[in-house]
């Protein structure tokens, strides 16, 4: 990327298309999609660039949509829906958007850990608060039920 955009062009995020075959066999699969084409965006000192891989072609662009081109909205040859009794065909890609974060390093299972218990007991503190049994709270560690998603 820095041999098309110059020195000093940051990754800030990625568009990406994804063939539906691909997303099936991903998800059946459990692995990582193969993107048919990504656009990268960059950042240096407030201006963003943009450059498009597709294949083995790497070139700047205006835009995710400019370096995608006809391939954003390229029909796919047999998927498709009937509406009010028309055929109507889907586009063959995915867009996907992905961020970049530098300098991200995960966490350690001893860091999370840590972080898990300095969590339990911060609720077990705000369930003690205000209760009649505060202290039998404290030293059993009630742990209040856990919301769903």
């Amino acid at each position: 990327m820095e041999s098309v955009l110059g020195p000093g062009f940051v990754p800030v995020g990625r568009h990406y298309l994804v063939d539906h075959d691909e997303e099936e066999r991903a998800r059946k699969s459990g692995g990582r999609m193969a993107s048919a084409a990504t656009v990268i965006t960059a950042e240096k000192d407030g201006v963003r660039r943009h450059v498009a891989v597709i294949g083995d072609e790497t070139r700047e662009c205006a835009s995710y949509e400019e370096g995608f081109g006809v391939m954003l909205t390229e029909p796919d040859p047999t998927r498709g829906f009937t509406h009010k009794g028309q055929w109507c065909r889907v586009n063959r890609y995915s867009l996907y958007w992905a961020g970049y974060e530098p300098g991200y390093t995960p966490r350690t299972a001893e860091q999370l850990a840590t972080a898990r218990e300095k969590r339990e007991a911060k609720a077990v503190e705000r369930e003690a608060e205000g209760n009649l049994f505060a202290d039998a709270v404290r030293e059993e560690g009630f742990i209040p039920k856990r919301r769903g998603r």
